[in-house]
């Protein structure tokens, strides 16, 4: 599986279902660090990288709009997104500095035979977390691609797919299974790539202590 590890350095954010990159999107350093949070939970996804812009198309023209794929790393903040539930939007549990890595770089379609039969695992310090197959996926990525597209797509938009079962939020104990310091994250997905990412401290991240008391943090 895979096609080795780039390491790099970009603080991202994820926007809901989709994210604009832009042109710097084939050059960008991708991070290598993910600060800890007390519940973090990785969700390995494929990404589509949209080439062609595009709006109000179908299933049959989506194809023509693709370049290619990634690998990206939906990470989560489980606590804020139990509170964020209330309102049905979950928009800072998954966009907090350093979360959604993306990388290590893009695959065009023409060297994946097949992007709905492609072997997805999560591994943490080397133990397999989650493990599945994009011949899974409840809609097919030309569909996907196509229901977005009334929005209005530009070269450089991407869209995660979802992740593959076993989430650490939804084992016996998931409080065994969050992200901890020290701890190195793998989302892999073959022929694709290998993004790999070490998790590290509020304090080592920032150089300052946790902050403490209310804000959007608490």
């Amino acid at each position: 599986m895979g096609r080795g590890v780039v390491s790099s350095m970009l603080n991202a954010r994820s926007l809901a279902c989709t994210r604009r990159v832009g042109d710097r999107a084939m050059k960008a350093r991708l991070p290598e660090r993910v600060k800890s949070w007390p519940v973090n939970d990785p969700l390995p996804s494929s990404v589509i990288i949209i080439g062609k812009p595009g709006k109000f198309f179908g299933p049959d023209e989506a194809a023509d709009h693709i370049a290619g794929y990634t690998v990206f790393n939906d990470i989560t903040a489980r606590d804020i997104q139990r509170r964020e539930m209330k309102s049905g939007v979950f928009s800072f549990s998954k966009a907090i500095d350093t979360f959604c890595p993306i990388g290590p770089w893009i695959v065009t379609k023409d060297e994946i035979p097949d992007p709905h039969n492609l072997a997805m695992e999560l591994r943490v310090n080397g133990d397999v977390r989650q493990k599945g197959n994009t011949s899974r996926m409840v809609l097919s990525m030309p569909q996907l691609v196509a229901y977005h597209s009334p929005q209005g797509f530009s070269a450089g938009d991407i869209l995660t797919t979802g992740t593959i079962s076993g989430v650490a939020a939804v084992q016996p104990d998931p409080f065994s299974c969050y992200l901890r310091p020290g701890d190195v994250v793998e989302a892999e997905i073959e022929h694709v790539g290998l993004l790999r990412n070490r998790v590290v401290s509020w304090t080592e991240g920032h150089g300052t202590p946790v902050p403490e008391g209310d804000s959007l943090y608490s």
